[in-house]
């Protein structure tokens, strides 16, 4: 029985069974916690300014609405189609050839066999888009 301690309800104490650790906190760690602090807040702040500035995607106010649309062999040569969208419209064959596509939404369009020489896409939310 030399090995076996017994202890008697609520007379157990930590620091009798486990030796005392050194605790030394310097000046180091404070710097740290600050630091990473600083860190973290800054990469929130990041973070919240960049999901507040960013914009949705979104056709002008004043639009024509070419959603679902059947435009098949349409003629929209040299049109000013700035902002306009065509999101899901069948378009086969459609000519948009010199046309203004500036910042438009072509989501989901089917433009097969449609003629864009020359069109300007600049800005344009093109996306899941049939072309060949």
């Amino acid at each position: 029985m030399s090995g076996l301690v017994i202890f008697k309800a609520g007379s157990f104490n930590t620091q009798s069974v486990m030796p005392k650790m050194a605790s030394y906190k310097g000046p180091w760690m404070k710097q740290l916690g600050r630091r990473v602090a600083m860190g973290l807040g800054a990469i929130a702040l990041a973070l919240l300014w960049v999901l507040l500035s960013a914009l949705p995607a979104q056709a002008a106010v004043d639009t024509v609405n070419y959603n679902n649309a059947s435009l098949a062999n349409a003629n929209f040569a040299d049109a000013d189609l700035r902002g306009k969208a065509f999101v899901a419209a069948e378009m086969r064959g459609a000519n948009f050839s010199g046309a203004d596509l500036t910042n438009a939404m072509l989501t989901k369009a089917v433009l097969l066999d449609a003629n864009l020489e020359g069109a300007n896409l600049t800005g344009a939310l093109v996306d899941r888009v049939f072309l060949v």
